[in-house]
Parts: C-alpha cells; structure tokens; sequence
C-alpha cells in the first residue's frame, strides 16, 4: 500500500519545475493552461519571479497547486508509474487541493481558479 502527499504554501521558490517546464512537454502545456484559466502568466512568475510577487498568496497557491500537479502527471504519463492505485491522497494545507484533484474529484482547471 502506498500514499501520495503534495506539500503546502511554503514550499515555494522561483524556479520551482523548471526541469520538468524544460524537459516535458506536459508540463508545458499545464502551464499555459493556467496562464490562460487565471488570466495572468502564472509561468513566469514560477519560473523567473521575482521572489516578492511569487510569495504572495494569490500566487503562491495556484503556482504550487500547478507544480504539484504537473510532477504527478509526468510521473503517471511519461514514466507510467499509475499513482491512482495508491490507497490515499493527501495534502498538507493548500496541497489538500492538489490531492483532490490528482485523486480526479477536482479538474485541473477548476482547482487552479480555487
């Protein structure tokens, strides 16, 4: 049996994913959608900052939610490894987002609005 968990605010630091943004072009994808649901550019300010307006809450808690969820869907589609068979998603704080909707009970495009 195993869990999966997704961490809360806090966790934050510009530059967060930016292997992943690089590397997978899911994650890419996940990041313009969020650009595009939230209206901002999210992805920049994830990836180049500054520090100052990433901390703040309205953007640290999608930033994280997006990171989490974009880890979990690189993990599931590029490296097959099937996180739905675990026995309990979990979150600490905002990451109780990034649960519910890794778990399929939230979509992607409304949890990053929440």
């Amino acid at each position: 049996m195993f869990s999966v968990i997704f961490p809360g605010q806090g966790s934050q630091i510009v530059g967060m994913g930016k292997d992943f943004y690089d590397k997978f072009s899911v994650v890419k994808s996940l990041f313009n959608e969020a650009d595009e649901v939230l209206g901002v550019s999210l992805s920049k300010i994830i990836l180049e900052g500054p520090k100052d307006e990433l901390n703040l809450t309205i953007n640290t808690q999608p930033a994280i939610f997006l990171i989490s969820y974009s880890i979990f869907n690189v993990a599931k589609k590029e490296f097959n490894i099937d996180l739905n068979q675990a026995k309990c998603f979990a979150g600490h704080s905002l990451g109780e987002y990034s649960a519910l909707s890794c778990a399929g009970y939230l979509n992607f495009a409304d949890t990053i609005k929440l």
